[in-house]
């Protein structure tokens, strides 16, 4: 007997979006991401960086004065503001003037592939992800990327790589359980889905 109905995961995964996921499906499979991390908008309101320097970004950023690593994060908790008000528009202004700022700076092209994921540019969203590998091969954040702009691509298959990637090197990225266990769900592998969506909740 199959005991990975389709009907009781589909059930699964609906309580799963709204407890968990904070993933919105909306027309045309596109995806919002309503805040992946906790105190988001809090933070940025403050004006306080929000996200850590990793690797090679270290010795980028080290050579930097105060003042200017102050600015380029400054442009990025902009973008991230105006990235969850759906000002996207403003949002790729404010993540432009910090990559023309730091060049280097791996989360203007982070952010920036998300914004044109959102808007359904995936060409874009690609090239600008890449350039984020070639600065840091061990951020999560890039694989993510990639994940999502497989799965809004609805190539579930290539997405999964990319999801067990992340959790390969941060294994607390909590979404990521959910949007594997979707994608297996997706393309029919209901065991797996299952696997991923119980890992998930123990997090």
């Amino acid at each position: 007997e199959n005991n990975y109905s389709p009907n009781k995961f589909l059930t699964m995964l609906a309580h799963l979006r709204i407890y968990k996921l904070s993933l919105e499906i909306k027309e045309g499979f596109k995806n919002k991401i309503v805040s992946v991390y906790k105190g988001l908008s809090e933070k940025a309101a403050r004006g306080i960086a929000l996200f850590k320097p990793y690797h090679s970004q270290q010795e980028i950023l080290s050579s930097l004065s105060p003042e200017k690593k102050e600015k380029y994060f400054g442009h990025i908790n902009n973008g991230l503001r105006y990235y969850q008000a759906d000002q996207l528009i403003e949002a790729v202004e404010e993540y432009e003037h910090a990559r023309k700022l730091i060049p280097q700076g791996i989360e203007s092209y982070l952010y920036l592939s998300r914004v044109y994921i959102k808007l359904g540019e995936y060409d874009t969203a690609n090239k600008l992800n890449k350039k984020a590998l070639t600065i840091d091969l061990d951020d999560w954040r890039v694989y993510h990327n990639f994940g999502a702009y497989y799965f809004q691509k609805r190539d579930f298959e290539k997405a999964t790589h990319f999801f067990e990637k992340v959790l390969e090197l941060k294994p607390d990225a909590d979404l990521n359980y959910y949007l594997l266990a979707e994608s297996y769900y997706t393309i029919g592998n209901y065991q797996k889905a299952e696997e991923w969506y119980n890992l998930g909740l123990r997090k």
